[in-house]
């Protein structure tokens, strides 16, 4: 987690209208192989190229006003990190502002929500009407997170229909992607330690817009 969030701010920095997809995955991949991780798959998507959940970056030229989704994952030592961020190139529009501040709101509910006992299917109903009064009615997910380890998608799935009661020690992802065809994506994804007493998320990085 740690070595994906610097190499995902590393990548953040170079942010400028007219920089290509390639540009910011080649300094993320670069900064990963320098912390000793290796890249799994690194997807940096400008505009309306954030709605192909699973493509790597391109030479897509980045655009003012456009969201940036970067959806990015390592390993080291045969562990996954998994972590996500949305930024722009310029000031962000309206519509982006809204769209991103619904999805943090729901990443910090769902977060605080996070501790041994809750169940998987309550963070998600917690973390999905959240969103949606926060201003964004349309948000639709069929999970919210998931356990990783040796595996990036791991069991619990934070999904309406897993009961799954969260133990001390699980290691789990929070994500709130939202696609929309021809704008494109905002995702926020991070990694968090169960603790006896909540959860201690392993990022340090801030999930706001990186703009450039």
């Amino acid at each position: 987690a740690e070595i994906s969030d610097a190499a995902w701010q590393a990548a953040a920095g170079v942010i400028r209208e007219g920089a290509t997809e390639n540009e910011l995955g080649e300094i993320y991949r670069q900064t990963v192989q320098r912390l000793g991780g290796r890249a799994v798959y690194v997807s940096i998507n400008g505009g309306a190229r954030g709605c192909l959940a699973t493509a790597e970056h391109s030479d897509y030229r980045l655009r003012a006003g456009e969201p940036i989704r970067f959806d990015l994952n390592v390993t080291y030592r045969n562990y996954f990190g998994d972590t996500a961020r949305t930024g722009c190139v310029g000031t962000p529009g309206d519509k982006l502002r809204r769209y991103h501040a619904a999805t943090e709101t729901g990443m910090r509910a769902a977060e605080a929500a996070l501790r041994p006992g809750a169940k998987a299917s309550e963070i998600f109903r917690l973390c999905l009407e959240t969103i949606r009064a926060a201003g964004m009615p349309e948000f639709r997910r069929n999970h919210v997170g998931h356990a990783l380890g040796i595996e990036c998608y791991d069991l619990p799935l934070l999904g309406p229909l897993d009961d799954t009661p969260l133990e001390e020690d699980m290691v789990v992802n929070l994500e709130t992607p939202f696609y929309e065809v021809g704008f494109g994506a905002v995702h926020l994804e991070d990694t968090y330690h169960i603790t006896a007493t909540g959860a201690r998320r392993l990022a340090r990085s801030p999930r706001d817009l990186a703009t450039g």
